[in-house]
């Protein structure tokens, strides 16, 4: 009889799993900052005072004598032209702010 050759069959290892498992070690408790919590102000009204007539009249007459001095001069002098668009919208915001303060009467 003819021997047979026996295979050499290699046992396959099986790799367990390792399953970690969470320590069951006290977790530290994380204190939350309590939510600020927004005041809301109410607002007063503000009391407008208004302003004068003089204050419109010094804003009127302030642009009219810049408006003069830069396109016609005095005395045949003429003011810059920077200087001249700077009055002039000074004057402007003297007068839209008197304006702006008239009370109703």
């Amino acid at each position: 009889m003819a021997k047979k050759k026996k295979k050499a069959v290699k046992k396959r290892k099986i790799k367990k799993r390792v399953v970690k498992r969470k320590s069951r070690a006290k977790k530290k408790v994380v204190k939350r900052k309590p939510k600020k919590v927004k005041i809301v102000k109410t607002k007063k009204p503000i009391k407008r005072i208004p302003l004068s007539q003089g204050f419109f009249m010094f804003g009127l007459l302030g642009l009219i004598v810049a408006l003069w001095w830069t396109y016609f001069g005095f005395e045949g002098k003429k003011l810059a032209l920077e200087w001249g668009a700077t009055f002039i919208i000074f004057f402007i915001i003297v007068i839209i702010a008197s304006f702006r303060s008239l009370e109703i009467s």
